[in-house]
């Protein structure tokens, strides 16, 4: 096997997503790069104690690859940027916007109603039950409806009310779920 391509890039922001489960995941934008054949423009930093043993800051040069061929990642920091930015992570939530607890590795919303939450719950339980009709599209509409607000909503729609939303596909989505 052969050692994965590694390339440098400058660090250009941080951006915060929320996941699923609460925890609040950093996620470095790069100037884009040319990496084992794709274009790479960013890859997750795990959590601050990952971005501090990198010691890394905004406006950096970083190395990165990709891990398994596949995943990008930041191996080290090869240079400090003229301009270096700290990276700050949020003190709400930018759903429900509660404030966020620190548990001294990952940084979480605890609202249980958080409504970012909830819809990732919901796409990570639709994908392993391989519903191809209920997408991104589909989905926001079943919860604008406020028929989806968790995965046991699924057991309780009828064929009439999902077709009502979403024609012909939501009478499919019905008959995945059964």
């Amino acid at each position: 096997k052969f050692p994965a391509e590694e390339v440098d890039t400058v660090v250009e922001e941080v951006e915060w997503n929320l996941s699923n489960t609460g925890i609040m995941a950093p996620r470095a934008v790069f100037k884009p790069v040319q990496l084992a054949g794709t274009t790479v423009k960013h890859a997750y930093l795990h959590n601050l104690d990952h971005i501090k043993d990198l010691c890394i800051k905004i406006g950096d040069t970083v190395l990165i690859k990709k891990a398994g061929d596949i995943i990008p990642q930041v191996v080290s920091k090869v240079a400090d940027g003229k301009k270096r930015k700290e990276i700050n992570p949020p003190i709400c939530c930018p759903s429900c916007h509660i404030n966020l607890k620190y548990d001294g590795k990952f940084i979480k919303c605890t609202n249980s109603g958080c409504p970012d939450k909830a819809i990732g719950i919901l796409k990570s339980y639709i994908k392993r039950l391989k519903i191809d009709e209920l997408g991104d599209v589909a989905l926001q509409k079943f919860i604008k409806e406020g028929v989806l607000k968790q995965p046991a909503d699924l057991y309780k729609l009828t064929e009439e009310r999902a077709e009502e939303i979403h024609g012909k596909n939501g009478i499919k989505i019905v008959k995945n779920v059964q």
